[in-house]
């Protein structure tokens, strides 16, 4: 048999080597989804090549028609290898009815028999040959319409195979789209070579659908290479998520962009009492009515009935957009809370019934949570605080200190710290707050400082009210009883020196010396006496819980009579507006009381004193003003700054039992001491609104009032 060398002998043959390296990979991985089809698809085009560079290497017509008649048998293989491969590597074989696939195997079979058998030109009829322009022999021939029909049915195929492809290379995207990539282009060089040389296009007995091998075996023996084709597929990734997806306890539901039901995994049929055959397609008001409810309220949580018991799930869904817009819809997942849901409520009644409040504050200071106890330990309702800044509502004399420890102690997720600070109350007063904080921002259901906190104001209080009586009583009633033992000395002495003699029945009188020393010596007992008496009613008034409301204009008419009767040379002159009632109690009665009184003990010779009062928008303000020398700085500056020193004794139990009294009832006081004294009492009214907010305090965050913050 006679051979000729044509121009086509070096592409065919480096075509048919990258066929045969594309087949010995695919068979050595044929166990992997894809690698048998593959394996197939690449041993097709090899023979199919192999035919043609033998139909170009023959000269005779008989030849020729013997290698044609092979290329186009292996042809029929190509289009079915490629399908299969393209669905078991998309992992979409296992799903087909196996019937179908076996009707695959058909058309190869018809065709490969009308190929074979001679006379009726169904396929293609040879004519002769006929020397090419480049000097070789090719065969003429006609084509038939199982040709072309088989043609067109290779096309539908192929082009089936290749629309798989793409879409899960759009869905999948990363490794998965470059492997697509390389399928899809390698057999689109093929298909546009095949379209050319069955159009006529290109020049007699040239077929360039075997040189258009080569480019698709370069291009998948580069995705083997470089993307590791067949080693990792999305088939495997797909059975993969199906099994997890299957297997998870999570109630999963698939909807497209019209709110129809996709897919659902064995846990949402179990939970909604479905099979998901049936309701595939169906809307999902059809088939969970109170989960479509949900997610067109936007609600988080859901609560089902199951079982004859409530079970609550969490409710999240995730937005689909796949494939470059071409797949939208949602993935819906309910998570079981219940035991959760059960824990926090327990754990939420106990913070609910207790008197402490629990503070979440993030990074930036902000208060995130309060505890429900916030109202009835500092006025507010629950969420009123919520989104503030925690410093702006801590005393200013605090603030730098519990801002130091926020960005110090406080800084490392896990650190704790013990705090003591004033924090505004809802009513403008200032409460002292004793707390304990942890940073949790490294927990993500907390993410920020928790702060435990209770209220130790009264406990404040009861300290520095125990100080200044010790103080008060160490000082003032030790300098009392040196008087007093001065005082005796000197009455010892007198004795002893004969200086009160006298005979039994002398009506003589006593010598003056000695009445002196024991008036001195009664009035220094009946001071110790006085103090003693006026620290019990400040003990009593402290302890005292009842508030009631008392009309101020009665309480300082009633002082006032009680004052001229007693001491008639003194004048006291009142101005008194129409007042309105004060949640005081005995109090404001007590601390009246006392002002008057100080004035009058204060002043030399006959004082003069100025009682005004009147009805200020959220107080009741009462001047008592004297002509006196005014309070000493000594005792003033103790006042004022609500704490003796070593070096400050303020005398004036009376004063202190008034700024006690007064500011057990939320009241305040000031003390001006220019041409006189006068002290400016401010009681609540009992119908002006509780609510302040940080903003409500003076620039440096405290109350103008001296004696108003703890």
């Amino acid at each position: 048999m006679a051979l000729q060398l044509t121009p086509y002998h070096l592409p065919l043959v480096c075509s048919l080597v990258l066929s045969v390296a594309v087949a010995a990979f695919a068979v050595r991985n044929r166990d992997v989804p894809g690698g048998a089809p593959l394996a197939v698809f690449a041993a097709a085009t090899a023979v199919w090549t192999a035919g043609e560079l033998g139909n170009v290497s023959a000269t005779g017509t008989a030849a020729k028609t013997l290698w044609t008649n092979v290329e186009i048998t292996a042809s029929t293989l190509v289009p079915p290898a490629f399908l299969l491969l393209a669905l078991e590597y998309t992992g979409r074989l296992d799903g087909l009815d196996r019937r179908l696939l076996g009707a695959l195997g058909v058309e190869p079979v018809v065709l490969s028999l009308l190929v074979w058998t001679s006379g009726h030109g169904l396929v293609r009829r040879a004519t002769g040959r006929r020397l090419a322009e480049g000097g070789y022999w090719i065969i003429t021939e006609s084509l038939g319409p199982a040709f072309f029909a088989h043609v067109a049915y290779s096309y539908l195929v192929i082009g089936l195979g290749i629309a798989l492809i793409v879409r899960t290379s759009l869905l999948s995207r990363g490794v998965y789209l470059v492997q697509g990539t390389a399928f899809v282009l390698g057999v689109a060089v093929v298909l546009v070579a095949n379209v050319a040389y069955v159009s006529g296009l290109t020049p007699p007995g040239l077929d360039p659908t075997n040189m258009a091998f080569a480019v698709c075996s370069l291009l998948l023996l580069a995705a083997i290479r470089s993307q590791r084709l067949l080693d990792v597929s999305p088939a495997t990734r797909e059975l993969a998520r199906d099994e997890l997806i299957a297997t998870l306890p999570d109630a999963i539901v698939v909807l497209n962009e019209s709110n129809r039901v996709v897919d659902a995994n064995p846990a949402a049929e179990e939970v909604f009492d479905i099979s998901t055959s049936d309701v595939i397609g169906e809307p999902l008001a059809a088939v969970a009515p109170s989960l479509a409810a949900a997610l067109e309220d936007g609600t988080r949580m859901l609560a089902l009935e199951r079982g004859g018991e409530t079970r609550h799930y969490d409710l999240r869904e995730s937005e689909l957009d796949r494939g470059y817009g071409t797949v939208t819809g949602r993935v819906v997942t309910l998570r079981d809370v219940t035991d959760r849901k059960q824990t926090e409520e327990r754990y939420q009644a106990l913070l609910d019934r207790s008197l402490d409040i629990v503070t979440v504050i993030d990074e930036a200071g902000a208060i995130t949570y309060e505890t429900p106890s916030v109202e009835e330990v500092l006025g507010y309702a629950q969420p009123e605080l919520v989104g503030e800044s925690a410093l702006e509502y801590v005393h200013p004399d605090d603030r730098e200190h519990i801002a130091e420890t926020l960005t110090g102690q406080l800084a490392e997720p896990g650190s704790e710290a013990t705090l003591e600070f004033r924090f505004l109350h809802a009513d403008g007063s200032w409460r002292w707050l004793e707390a304990r904080a942890r940073n949790r921002t490294d927990d993500p259901v907390v993410d920020g400082i928790i702060v435990n906190s209770r209220d130790v104001t009264e406990r404040k209080r009861r300290e520095q009210q125990t100080d200044v009586m010790r103080r008060l009583l160490r000082h003032n009633l030790r300098n009392d009883m040196t008087v007093v033992q001065g005082y005796a000395d000197l009455l010892s002495e007198a004795a002893v020196d004969g200086e009160a003699e006298t005979r039994p029945g002398d009506d003589a009188p006593t010598d003056p010396p000695i009445a002196e020393y024991v008036d001195a010596i009664e009035e220094r007992v009946e001071k110790v006496v006085e103090r003693s008496d006026k620290l019990q009613r400040v003990t009593a008034e402290l302890r005292a819980d009842e508030r009631r409301l008392v009309d101020p204009t009665m309480v300082i008419e009633k002082t006032v009579d009680s004052v001229r009767l007693a001491h008639p040379d003194v004048s006291v002159e009142t101005d008194l507006e129409d007042l309105p009632p004060v949640r005081a109690g005995d109090a404001f009665e007590v601390a009246f009381t006392e002002l008057v009184e100080n004035s009058i003990e204060h002043c030399d010779g006959e004082p003069a004193i100025t009682i005004t009062a009147t009805a200020e928008p959220e107080d009741v303000r009462v001047q008592v003003s004297d002509d006196g020398p005014g309070i000493p700085v000594d005792e003033l500056d103790p006042l004022r700054n609500r704490k003796e020193t070593a070096l400050e004794h303020g005398s004036g139990v009376g004063l202190w039992l008034v700024i006690w009294v007064v500011r057990s009832v939320r009241g305040d006081l000031e003390f001006d001491v220019e041409d006189g004294t006068t002290v400016t009492l401010r009681l609540p009214r009992a119908d002006r609104p509780t609510g302040v907010s940080a903003a409500d305090t003076s620039a440096d965050g405290a109350r103008a009032l001296s004696t108003s913050d703890e």
